[in-house]
């Protein structure tokens, strides 16, 4: 995954690209609950927290995380579509559902897009390189946030600060409960999973975004833990958040300067960024035309069931063709 604050921060910067388009209406929608976009742009990473806090390690077998990355993607977004695409517009229910479901979309191209980038930069995928890939991912997350918002992470305040992401997750949560995700998004994701993934049939009593809400909230804050998400996610003892400024030589060049992309190019990370944006607005705009015209079936046209951690379209075979 590109690391939690760069979904984030690419999830804002959409809203305001997309709000420069001719097609306004559901992206207005969206900069209305820009705090419900930024929560589904870390949608499919949320499980993984509570399996860690569970389990102590990332299990490669089932888990709701593990499908939200590697099992029908396409299936996901056309199936929340479809539901969208139902419902009355103009009602609080559909916007809520519209901002989260949207950001949870920019994860997919963030992360489709991103680790490619990421699997050159450290010479092999997140299965054989899990230590350098996080490393790659926390280094480029300490640069976007101190260049995007001014301030560095460690310093942030969580609630008052120039992002107040703890703030955000507060806004997103249950109105009578703050423990609990908001009743829309639970409702939405939980069927939607069940939609997606009809053969895990067994596991659905485990999807439990309250769970996920509660955990994520309360491994966040990164004031009082620099390695709050890492080190329980990654495993990545001894790498933690730290300011921009303490970025090394070495670390800048690899990872921000001259990153190494999958064509065997050289860029800056800015410019991958900023193509990561870009991506997300196209999409977004295919998807609100989907909604709008009642299309959900195009959505293959341009999601593809990817590996989120390589970018690899799982559903050719290629023996098979």
């Amino acid at each position: 995954m590109p690391a939690t604050f760069a979904h984030c921060l690419i999830g804002t910067k959409a809203i305001d690209a997309s709000l420069k388009k001719k097609k306004k209406t559901l992206a207005k929608i969206l900069s209305e609950n820009n705090s419900f976009v930024i929560t589904g742009a870390t949608g499919p990473d949320y499980p993984y927290l509570t399996d860690v806090l569970t389990t102590g390690v990332l299990k490669i077998g089932h888990t709701w995380a593990n499908r939200m990355h590697y099992e029908n993607v396409s299936t996901f977004v056309r199936e929340g579509v479809t539901r969208l695409a139902a419902m009355d517009k103009k009602g609080e229910s559909f916007a809520i559902r519209l901002a989260w479901f949207c950001g949870y979309v920019s994860h997919v191209i963030a992360d489709s897009y991103v680790h490619p980038v990421v699997n050159s930069i450290v010479h092999g995928p997140y299965m054989f390189t899990h230590n350098e890939h996080g490393k790659c991912e926390l280094i480029q997350d300490i640069y976007i946030f101190q260049k995007e918002k001014g301030d560095d992470i460690v310093n942030s305040n969580p609630r008052t600060g120039t992002f107040g992401y703890l703030r955000i997750l507060d806004e997103c949560s249950d109105p009578n409960d703050a423990d609990r995700i908001h009743p829309e998004i639970r409702a939405f994701w939980t069927d939607l999973l069940r939609a997606a993934h009809p053969y895990a049939q067994e596991y659905f009593d485990g999807i439990d975004p309250d769970k996920w809400h509660y955990n994520y909230k309360g491994r966040v804050n990164f004031v009082v833990d620099s390695g709050a998400i890492f080190r329980h996610i990654l495993g990545m003892a001894g790498f933690n958040y730290k300011k921009e400024a303490e970025i090394t030589l070495e670390e800048r060049k690899k990872y921000i300067e001259k990153v190494l992309l999958p064509n065997g190019l050289e860029d800056h990370y800015d410019n991958v960024f900023k193509a990561v944006v870009d991506r997300v607005v196209v999409v977004w705009e295919k998807i609100f035309d989907n909604i709008t015209q009642g299309t959900p079936s195009s959505i293959a046209d341009y999601i593809k069931d990817w590996n989120l951690d390589t970018g690899i379209d799982e559903s050719r075979i290629d023996l098979w063709m």
